[in-house]
């Protein structure tokens, strides 16, 4: 029920829905998702002790619209109990090394219409085939330098506030950032997309840079980044689907660095009049800036190199994960606590800055770190 009051609310009010406009039905369906994502993780202990006596019988179809199937027709399911027991039968196939020699997709059955990116299927897969303790690492790498709620949320929108069908969503979204290597594309800069090529490909890959095919300048009058793709440099034969695909990550990853914290956006009208002053004379503004690429310098990414200082700051930016995660665990017993509220969202400033800090040292310098467009400091 509360799922379509939480949508209802949404259509009514479309500011609502975001980290600071939830209703008290959207904020407890974010506590929910917490609580699954815990228990998916294993950031919250299962009990194993029943773990041989489950078998994939004991567990709800997945439907190929990505929602939990019900044992009877109108039985509700208890979306806690369930995702256990997902978590269960996962441990116990990777035990019983039912993945050892399985390719990275497991099917669950054809998708659909309402599933055409099979969702459901990479759900299943990505609990077979990654530890727990992947997935979680895998989650605060997309969380990054982002509100940990702001994440979560963006999956119930999409998912019109249904936890099941998000928590389906996250999972195989995890999976692909895994199988795609995001975090590798993203902290390797341009540099890095040049050890997955050669020859004709390696062309291809640097004619995307030079070209001025794609790039990020000036803002919309909300600050957002606005990138612009120039369609006539676009030629298929010039690269092939995988350099393109790697480029395309590597811009929309690099994008998302842009933006200021934080990022959420109502589902209408996302595309603002961009100021005058903001816009390339080319296509009628003002801005008489001209796309022209500058390469790697020799040792800009020397900080990478020092293993001492990094080792130091991922320490410190993952003693803060496991103190978000804490109390996020204490304001899913104690929702209306003003005390946890206000502890938690000091934590998601201290985790940002602390990204911050680490990221010169696992991220390589990219062209818009060298003209001054990303800054050390977030801006």
């Amino acid at each position: 029920m509360s799922t379509a009051i939480a949508l209802q609310q949404q259509l009514e009010d479309p500011t609502s829905g975001h980290v600071n406009t939830l209703t008290k039905e959207q904020a407890s369906l974010l506590r929910e998702f917490w609580a699954v994502t815990f228990i998916m993780q294993e950031v919250t202990p299962i009990d194993t002790s029943d773990i041989n006596q489950i078998t994939a019988k004991d567990l709800p179809n997945i439907k190929a619209n990505g929602r939990l199937g019900r044992k009877n027709k109108g039985q509700n399911v208890n979306v806690i109990e369930t995702f256990t027991k997902y978590s269960k039968m996962a441990r116990k196939m990777r035990e019983d090394k039912g993945a050892s020699n399985a390719s990275r997709t497991t099917s669950n059955g054809s998708s659909s219409a309402s599933d055409k990116y099979n969702e459901s299927s990479e759900f299943l897969s990505a609990l077979v085939l990654y530890t727990p303790e992947e997935l979680h690492r895998a989650a605060w790498k997309i969380i990054a330098a982002d509100d940990p709620d702001v994440i979560l949320l963006r999956f119930l929108r999409a998912r019109k506030w249904d936890v099941e069908k998000a928590m389906v969503m996250y999972m195989a979204t995890l999976k692909w950032m895994l199988q795609a290597k995001v975090r590798d594309i993203v902290e390797g800069g341009e540099q890095g997309l040049e050890k997955y090529f050669t020859g004709k490909d390696l062309e291809g890959l640097k004619y995307q840079f030079t070209s001025g095919k794609s790039f990020n300048r000036g803002t919309d009058k909300d600050g957002r980044p606005v990138c612009y793709v120039n369609v006539r440099y676009h030629k298929k034969d010039d690269q092939t689907f995988e350099v393109l695909q790697k480029y395309t990550i590597y811009i929309m990853e690099t994008t998302r660095l842009m933006m200021e914290a934080p990022v959420e956006t109502g589902e209408k009208e996302i595309l603002q009049l961009v100021p005058p002053k903001h816009l390339i004379t080319d296509l009628g503004g003002e801005d008489k800036w001209e796309y022209k690429y500058l390469p790697p310098s020799e040792n800009e990414n020397y900080r990478m190199k020092d293993e001492v200082t990094k080792k130091q700051k991922l320490e410190k930016r993952h003693s803060l994960e496991d103190e978000f995660e804490k109390l996020t665990k204490r304001w899913l017993e104690e929702p209306d606590n003003e005390q946890i509220k206000n502890e938690r969202n000091q934590v998601k400033i201290q985790l940002r800055q602390a990204q911050l800090e680490l990221d010169p040292h696992i991220r390589a310098r990219t062209y818009y770190d060298r003209i001054g467009v990303l800054r050390e400091d977030g801006t």
